[in-house]
């Protein structure tokens, strides 16, 4: 009885421990990143703390910079992006303006086609319309999804700062969750592991086409 009793727990608390895990996912996610990308920069303030640096100083440089980078990459690909946007929406009105003009005195099929299209003034004011509404719902909700984004990833920022910032405290906290004689082995292997996943960090980002 006592046996049924304990796997039923041990059930019940996996089941709880799923339950935990799916409602705070998006947290661990989080929390997972942000210590990856303190394990992938950690070199970096090492190497300045090594030279003489402050380690507060050292993480702010490092981070700064990333930043700056990160930013001027997104300033690079953003002005073709918006380039080849407008071009792509003159090309639109311009085919459709020389098929409405156009196509009337082609064949048999272009002149129904040319016929089952609205004129270019309707189209438009559809547009800025009842349909212009929709379309700016759609553009709204995509800026509020980046904004979150963009949340999500300040979040990973500040917490691999903290990370970064107090390492030795976060290792003293989980560790003392083992048992004594477990702790040496135990914060071995996570540094092994750490400077595994900062390794596989950099390397994707240095063969990355960016």
């Amino acid at each position: 009885m006592k046996r049924l009793i304990w796997s039923a727990a041990i059930v019940l608390a996996t089941l709880a421990g799923l339950i935990v895990l799916l409602q705070f996912r998006l947290a661990l996610v989080l929390f997972l990143l942000s210590l990856a990308t303190a394990a992938a920069v950690r070199p970096a303030t090492d190497s300045l703390v090594e030279r003489g640096l402050p380690r507060g100083v050292s993480i702010l440089l490092v981070y700064v910079a990333g930043l700056l980078v990160l930013g001027a990459f997104l300033y690079l690909i953003s002005a073709p992006f918006l380039k080849e946007l407008q071009q792509a929406t003159d090309n639109f009105v311009h085919t459709y303006e020389d098929i409405k003009s156009n196509w009337p005195q082609g064949t048999t099929f272009q002149q129904f086609v040319a016929s089952q299209m609205p004129p270019p003034d309707d189209l438009y004011k559809a547009i800025a319309g009842e349909r212009g509404s929709m379309l700016l719902q759609n553009i709204v909700g995509m800026a509020q999804g980046f904004m979150v984004v963009v949340g999500q990833f300040f979040i990973i920022l500040v917490l691999s700062v903290y990370w970064s910032a107090d390492r030795v405290h976060f290792e003293r906290l989980w560790l003392s969750l083992l048992p004594a004689e477990r702790r040496a082995h135990a914060r071995r292997i996570w540094r092994e592991l750490e400077q595994g996943v900062g390794a596989y960090i950099r390397s994707e980002l240095a063969q990355s086409p960016i």
